[in-house]
């Protein structure tokens, strides 16, 4: 059972919440003095704020803002949707596919990143570019944007950010840059 006042989730059993909400008079409980509203709007604002923090800081040292933007971009919203993921708890029941959705964007928008700069590297090393993987990072990242957008969880909007910006990822690439 969640608790409408502090939305932590309670056993079935109980009859009260930790913050003092009763559950059978629908009375009682107080919100935590920190406690953000409207999560979504608060991970959103966060992202923004790394995005800015990373522009601003590849502008003072000179490098391309934009490039590095795209780069690192997808990769804090991902940390922000596996936080909010693994903090969720673990239920897959059969009949549930939309949170079963969720975790495979999840796995999907990783396994874009760790092929992105598994390219990087060996470009770097062996000038060898590969179209083939940028395919199937565009339909990872794709995937991840579905699921970001029809799973089931509160990391819905951090997965549509990281598949958003995933598919950013791959434009030097597929403008030749990388």
């Amino acid at each position: 059972m969640e608790c409408p006042v502090c939305d932590l989730v309670n056993p079935p059993g109980n009859s009260r919440c930790d913050c003092g909400y009763n559950f059978n008079t629908h009375t009682g409980g107080r919100r935590p003095p920190l406690r953000v509203r409207h999560r979504g709007i608060f991970w959103l604002a966060w992202f923004i704020a790394c995005l800015a923090l990373i522009t601003i800081s590849s502008a003072i040292y000179d490098l391309r803002a934009v490039i590095v933007m795209l780069v690192v971009a997808p990769h804090i919203p991902l940390a922000i949707a596996w936080t909010i993921w693994c903090r969720s708890p673990f239920e897959f029941p059969p009949q549930k596919w939309r949170p079963i959705l969720l975790s495979s964007g999840l796995v999907a928008c990783s396994l874009s990143i760790a092929i992105f700069w598994s390219v990087v590297i060996d470009s770097y090393h062996f000038r060898n570019q590969s179209s083939r993987a940028e395919n199937v990072c565009d339909l990872l990242n794709a995937f991840a944007l579905v699921a970001g957008i029809f799973g089931g969880g509160r990391a819905r909007l951090p997965l549509l950010l990281a598949g958003a910006a995933g598919l950013a990822m791959w434009l030097p690439a597929h403008l030749g840059v990388l």
